[in-house]
């Protein structure tokens, strides 16, 4: 996928240490999203990545290893993201 995605506007966070709820207002629904998670949402609200943009990103941020581990679980994690209404594509 070299599509790029963004987050949704106007998502409303709460943080606690390493977990996340985020609300999305459009749909009414709140989300509660593991660290990586929040951290890789986190950084799609600040540019729109593709997916491997993402992992590099998170790789450094987050000090882990950038690996297929890496690769497949932000794949998973876009789709989820897009499922629940969290990301939208970005026009270019």
């Amino acid at each position: 996928m070299s599509e790029k995605v963004q987050a949704q506007a106007g998502l409303l966070w709460r943080c606690w240490d390493d977990e996340f709820v985020v609300y999305n207002p459009a749909s009414g629904d709140s989300h509660y999203l593991d660290y990586l998670s929040g951290e890789g949402l986190k950084g799609l609200e600040r540019r729109s990545m593709t997916v491997s943009e993402l992992a590099d990103e998170l790789a450094s941020s987050c000090d882990i290893p950038r690996d297929g581990k890496l690769q497949q679980y932000v794949e998973q994690m876009l789709a989820s993201f897009s499922d629940l209404g969290l990301t939208r594509s970005a026009r270019s």
